[in-house]
């Protein structure tokens, strides 16, 4: 998939890491870690990678009554 901008979102965030659990054994790993590298332009990273999803469905709604006065969570 690439973005409007003809490149694929990977490439705008080079260093992006995921966590491989350290419970495999080694060659799950390493078969893992390969498959993720081969396919990484298959997982979507931002929303721009979703090319063909409605955005009526994958965006969320806060339904907040703008006369109630804005609270600033600690």
């Amino acid at each position: 998939m690439e973005t409007g901008r003809g490149r694929h979102a990977s490439t705008l965030i080079p260093d992006r890491r995921e966590r491989i659990s350290s419970r495999l054994i080694p060659n799950e790993k390493v078969e893992l870690t390969t498959f993720l590298k081969n396919n990484n332009d298959m997982f979507a990273w931002l929303p721009c990678d979703m090319l063909d999803i409605d955005p009526n469905i994958i965006c969320h709604q806060l339904h907040v009554n703008p006369a109630n006065k804005l609270v600033k969570q600690k």
